[in-house]
């Protein structure tokens, strides 16, 4: 299909993994003007595109490309969103007993050698992704909600919404789209940008509501599975013994994840959590008095996303530690609003939230900003809270 491919991020995950299968498949690795296609990864920003050689795609475009030409029949499942993608994406794989891959961790570019690919693969996509994705097509596309995120890479909440639209736009209409009919931006989406495939929308009132809030913690995880279990509907499996199936599933570390009890205070690590929304899901998961502790990198982020996430801070939050270089946005917005303190650094955040909390209350690390301000990412500023956490 190819005789020649430039890659763009070639040291990365993403960039090494294109690199195996083009040495494997004996596709010559050439600089961008030599190229018959040029593959971005999705760490590369648009604006440092090289001027020469054909438009960049992405490592999903491509591998997509790959698979499909290697195997037809095969089933696509795409899953994004601003918050849950992982969740969901590993939810499905549990439910149908099939790989995982994309923005979870594993290229998909890793299928291509298989010697026998796999009747289906979910594959979590983000909006890097998406934004160089033309002719991707999933079977089953899936999109959750749309929230404030990554605007300082896409400019504008319109161009980031737009670019999770690219996970439905090539659909056909015996193709199927699950989406979130309870997030505005989601449904102005669908308005803006048409629809072919058979649509299923879900919502915090759908039938299968009932049948999952008991074992899931929060409505948005509720929301999940509801959106997971759709996908073996209308693959024609059993919902009922999906039901069983996610009784069994195991939450992804880092995402309202139980650490321990302290002083019967409960203490969660919620590091995945880098925008405000998922901030705001996480401290409204509790009926009981919640302390929170935010902090990262800060992001951009608007007077009205601060104003909003505002009111359930009113709500749920007794009290706010803040760290980190978005330390001091916060206080400017949120001082007068609920007792807050300033740290330096997660340790002492950690040990100034337990000073404040009562037994029965809940303590939340959520901290709503990305990690790169102190940290490699989240998954490093989350094992390192439980590490504090656990020498308590």
């Amino acid at each position: 299909m190819f005789k020649s491919v430039a890659i763009l991020g070639e040291s990365g995950v993403t960039g090494q993994a294109v690199a195996r299968v083009c040495k494997d498949l004996s596709i010559s690795i050439v600089s961008p003007e030599f190229a018959d296609v040029v593959v971005a990864s999705p760490g590369i920003p648009p604006s440092n595109y090289p001027e020469v050689g054909p438009p960049p795609i992405s490592e999903i475009e491509f591998s997509f490309l790959l698979l499909k030409s290697k195997k037809p029949t095969i089933k696509l499942i795409g899953v994004t969103g601003t918050n849950g993608k992982s969740t969901v994406t590993s939810m499905i794989g549990h439910l149908l007993g099939c790989p995982v891959s994309g923005n979870i961790g594993i290229p998909l570019i890793n299928f291509v050698l298989g010697p026998d690919l796999p009747d289906y693969i979910v594959v979590e996509l983000s909006s890097y992704q998406l934004e160089r994705c033309f002719v991707f097509c999933p079977d089953i596309s899936i999109l959750l909600n749309i929230t404030p995120d990554h605007l300082e890479r896409h400019g504008s909440m319109d161009a980031y919404a737009k670019s999770k639209a690219t996970i439905y736009k090539n659909q056909c209409k015996d193709q199927f789209l699950i989406y979130n009919e309870d997030d505005d931006r989601v449904i102005q989406l669908l308005g803006d940008v048409s629809v072919k495939a058979k649509v299923v929308p879900f919502s915090r009132k759908h039938r299968l509501m009932a049948k999952v809030e008991s074992f899931q913690l929060g409505i948005h995880n509720a929301l999940n599975a509801v959106a997971a279990l759709l996908v073996i509907e209308v693959l024609g499996k059993s919902v009922d013994d999906g039901v069983e199936k996610l009784k069994h599933f195991s939450a992804l570390p880092h995402r309202l994840e139980f650490v321990k009890q302290v002083n019967d205070v409960s203490i969660y690590n919620d590091s995945k959590s880098t925008n405000l929304d998922s901030t705001q899901i996480a401290i409204c998961s509790f009926k009981n008095p919640v302390h929170l502790i935010m902090g990262g990198k800060l992001k951009l982020y608007s007077d009205s996303d601060y104003r909003r996430f505002q009111h359930y801070l009113k709500q749920h939050v007794c009290s706010l530690v803040v760290f980190g270089e978005s330390a001091s946005t916060l206080v400017e917005h949120y001082n007068t609003i609920v007792l807050l303190q300033v740290v330096s650094t997660m340790k002492d955040a950690l040990d100034i939230s337990l000073k404040m909390s009562e037994p029965g209350d809940t303590l939340v690390f959520s901290p709503g900003y990305s990690s790169f301000d102190q940290f490699d990412n989240f998954e490093h500023r989350g094992t390192t809270f439980k590490e504090m956490v656990n020498a308590l």
